[in-house]
């Protein structure tokens, strides 16, 4: 996702993860949307999960996901698995609903002056939003 500011072209990526099980999210960001960001990801998943023997990311068919970086990133932590969803299918990944609630919550006709101030309030949903799916109660806080 990112959010252009009016007048600026200052930019954030966020890039996430949902616990299938759990519904918890696990997100970074970055000022660019490149293989660094989707590593970035990874390591914090490897951080948060460090006892799982295993870990399944459903994941799009981005160039991201695919790049070269990121092979030898897998090919060097063997315990993540990729799997590529169908392409134009985004109903398939639970997560997309995430983005959408926070594309039409916060970031869509937002009228933040700075990066920061925006940030805060895209983090403050984050958080708000868990667990996902999650019921109307954990999207109710975040408004």
């Amino acid at each position: 996702m990112r959010w252009p500011l009016p007048g600026r072209t200052a930019k954030n990526y966020i890039a996430g993860t949902l616990h299938a099980h759990s519904g918890s999210v696990v997100c970074v960001e970055h000022e660019r949307k490149n293989s660094l960001l989707f590593i970035h990801l990874l390591y914090q998943l490897k951080r948060t999960y460090r006892r799982a023997r295993r870990i399944v990311l459903i994941v799009d068919n981005y160039a991201i996901h695919k790049s070269r970086v990121t092979r030898r990133w897998l090919a060097r932590n063997p315990k993540f698995e990729l799997v590529f969803k169908p392409a134009y299918c985004p109903w398939v990944n639970v997560i997309e609903r995430l983005w959408k609630a926070l594309h039409d919550t916060v970031t869509r006709n937002h009228q933040h002056i700075t990066m920061e101030s925006l940030m805060r309030d895209v983090w403050t949903f984050i958080r708000a939003a868990q667990p996902l799916p999650g019921s109307h109660h954990a999207l109710a806080k975040a408004m």
